[in-house]
């Protein structure tokens, strides 16, 4: 069962905090749109029923990388015309063997076409063009216990890492990682090329003190600081207080800010529903291998609402994801639980520096989208029998799109 049919929990009904006023009123223009049809999806070759598809990459090359997390082999290589070349990666805690790959990195170092994150050996991998395995680097990060399945149970991407000037940039939980809250006491870290911690270039406990503060008892559903870095080199930082965008470049030093005219809204019931729904699915899912209780989910939901009803955010989160575009064009991922029960819309707001006026771009519930790459925006196609493979779309020409008269 899903949150798409119209199954609606007993939940006993509670007041909600009140969120800030939105910053429109009801005479806003509608946001111009643009949908990205399916038939404009190009999957590579499907030889290989994937699933649980992490990320996907492309090397200096132009040779696509597919990253799987759950099951080995892991890694798949596609030619830049989408043939698929190679697939290696054994799962296991082996020097040669990855544990918990996360994240695709391209490394532009010579002879080393593209690195994989493994959280779960802490280790860089470095793979040659050919996917032999080039060398294996430990990376400096905190000890402290990360849930592993919290990139599952909440959103974002909580165990990122990402290539940096010289560097990488890491997001490290010295507090540990097991609720959304916890995002907000990690720092962004810097490493060198070698895996060794250099510098904190973001702290988010103390550059959010006074947001983490206002959230009280909150613990789920808290709005996140959202980070990506840029092809030009550049890294961006999404305020979820403020709604600002803080750039940084390679040097490690903040360029400039820019505000995202985007509006808070009060965490509805709805969101509730869904996002709660989907977390105590997912945990019967893990716990045992019986039919779905529908019935024992609507017991837990009526029972959190009762006993744990503070520990959610007053407000939602403006946006679940980030990718960067060339010439600083940032998109934010919308929350919306129609989409998703976690939130994951498909649509993205597109946010163009000193525009007040956005653009959204509505992708086909088949497509998720992970980063943008020169003219492409690369993602993962799952087709009905929940079968994945890795794919990419062309980046839509907004310069043609009519922004509508504002109303402010």
């Amino acid at each position: 069962m899903n949150l798409n049919s119209n199954w609606k929990p007993s939940i006993v009904a509670l007041p909600l905090a009140v969120g800030l006023a939105v910053a429109c009123g009801e005479g806003e223009p509608p946001m111009p749109t643009v949908t990205i049809d399916p038939s404009q999806i190009t999957t590579l070759q499907a030889d290989a029923a994937l699933q649980q598809v992490q990320d996907v990459a492309v090397d200096e090359s132009g040779q696509f990388w597919v990253l799987q997390r759950d099951q080995s082999p892991h890694v798949f290589i596609y030619s830049a015309e989408g043939r698929l070349l190679d697939l290696f990666g054994e799962h296991g805690p082996a020097r040669t063997q990855l544990s918990l790959p996360f994240w695709l990195v391209n490394t532009r170092e010579e002879g080393q076409a593209m690195a994989v994150w493994d959280v779960g050996n802490h280790k860089l991998m470095f793979y040659g063009p050919n996917g032999r395995l080039e060398q294996a680097r430990q990376v400096d990060r905190s000890a402290r216990d990360v849930y592993r399945d919290i990139d599952v149970e909440s959103y974002g991407r909580p165990l990122d890492l990402q290539r940096f000037g010289d560097g990488f940039l890491l997001l490290d939980h010295v507090e540990g990682l097991s609720r959304t809250i916890d995002y907000l006491r990690s720092q962004l870290i810097v490493l060198n090329r070698f895996g060794q911690k250099i510098d904190t270039l973001v702290d988010f406990k103390r550059e959010y003190a006074d947001g983490i503060e206002s959230l009280e008892l909150a613990e789920l559903l808290v709005p996140i600081p959202l980070w990506t870095t840029c092809e030009s080199g550049e890294m961006v930082l999404f305020d979820p207080f403020a709604s600002r965008l803080n750039w940084y470049g390679p040097d490690r030093m903040e360029q400039s800010s820019d505000t995202v005219p985007l509006r808070l809204r009060e965490l509805e019931r709805d969101d509730i529903d869904g996002y709660l729904f989907n977390t105590f699915e997912h945990r019967w899912k893990k716990q045992t291998t019986r039919e779905l209780d529908t019935a024992v989910i609507e017991r837990s939901i009526d029972e959190f609402m009762l006993n744990r009803f503070l520990e959610l955010s007053p407000t939602r989160p403006y946006a679940t994801g980030i990718m960067c575009g060339a010439n600083r064009q940032v998109w934010l991922q919308e929350f919306v639980v129609e989409d998703n029960p976690r939130g994951y819309a498909n649509s993205w707001i597109i946010h163009e520096p000193q525009q007040a006026e956005h653009v959204r771009v509505e992708f086909p519930a088949s497509f998720r989208p992970l980063r943008i790459v020169g003219g492409r925006i690369l993602g993962v196609s799952t087709d009905a029998r929940g079968i994945q493979t890795g794919a990419w779309v062309t980046l839509p020409d907004l310069s043609t799109v009519t922004l509508p008269a504002s109303a402010h």
